[in-house]
């Protein structure tokens, strides 16, 4: 397992969206095999903010369905501890670094932000 998380401007140069695209959808947690990342999923991740991660898990135990989008053992016993085991590193050692790091790092950029627009707007009046 392995990520990021990533502000605005990183994510915009990460990928290339299409006209209908939003960031929205094109970051959170992936499953992978080979590295090789197959789908998104959803429910690891139960922050409102999943957009700004971009996580992988890798795990040769995800055996695929036929066109390769699906896993096809997910009542597996292996795959449920792997999952498990992805939500408590979430859940435990990222959410609290990315709390108390980039997200309050955020919040305080953005009052930052909305102080210095209102002051510009005072001046003007």
């Amino acid at each position: 397992m392995y990520g990021t998380v990533s502000g605005y401007n990183c994510r915009r140069s990460v990928c290339k969206l299409k006209p209908y695209e939003r960031l929205k959808a094109r970051f959170g947690v992936y499953l992978a095999k080979d590295f090789i990342a197959f789908s998104k999923k959803s429910n690891l991740i139960s922050d409102p903010n999943y957009h700004h991660f971009h996580i992988l898990v890798n795990s040769q135990n995800f055996e695929l369905t036929a066109d390769r989008n699906n896993i096809s053992n997910e009542e597996d016993p292996k795959i449920k501890w792997i999952f498990d085991c992805v939500k408590q590193i979430i859940n435990e050692d990222i959410m609290p670094i990315t709390e108390n790091g980039y997200f309050k790092m955020r919040r305080e950029e953005e009052e930052l932000s909305y102080i210095n627009e209102k002051n510009l707007l005072l001046k003007i009046d």
